[in-house]
């Protein structure tokens, strides 16, 4: 682990605790004192916030925004021109698609699949192996458990 500084595309400069083998692709935007582990990609026009922790062999897709101390678990995907709110919780090997919307302090557990257009709103937690298919609405505080299966609607 080494910290380095990033210029930012505002011109400002920030320190980062950066592992090995890390992409970051241009346009990216990184919070101060955001930490990046191992082999993680970060691709073009992505936002990073502040004291956010994106944990070792995880993906952020292009034009993705990662909230204020949120942490992305180890070997996590998350598509392009996704939200991930304010300290919301993505746990190891969760895929999460394009143009996803998840709340703040929204948690999601190992090994979940949530499909593209999904909103998972504030304080909601996804199960270890869940799949949520695309456009489903995860309400605001609701519990959805372990290798539960949704395909449509809104879940309150």
């Amino acid at each position: 682990m080494k910290t380095i500084q990033h210029k930012n595309p505002d011109g400002s400069i920030v320190n980062v605790d950066v592992g090995e083998r890390v992409f970051i692709g241009a346009g990216v935007t990184i919070g101060s004192s955001a930490y990046i582990g191992n082999d993680v990609t970060i691709e073009h026009g992505a936002t990073i916030g502040i004291v956010a922790t994106i944990k070792s062999g995880a993906l952020i897709g292009s034009y993705t925004t990662i909230g204020r101390g949120v942490t992305i678990g180890n070997d996590a995907t998350i598509g392009s021109s996704a939200t991930i709110e304010n300290r919301a919780y993505i746990g190891n090997d969760v895929t999460i698609g394009n143009d996803v919307i998840i709340g703040s302090y929204a948690t999601i557990s190992t090994g979940a699949i949530i499909g593209s257009g999904t909103i998972i709103e504030s304080g909601a937690s996804i199960g270890n192996y869940t799949t949520v298919g695309r456009g489903v609405t995860i309400g605001n505080g609701a519990i959805i458990g372990s290798g539960s299966h949704i395909e449509k609607g809104k879940i309150t």
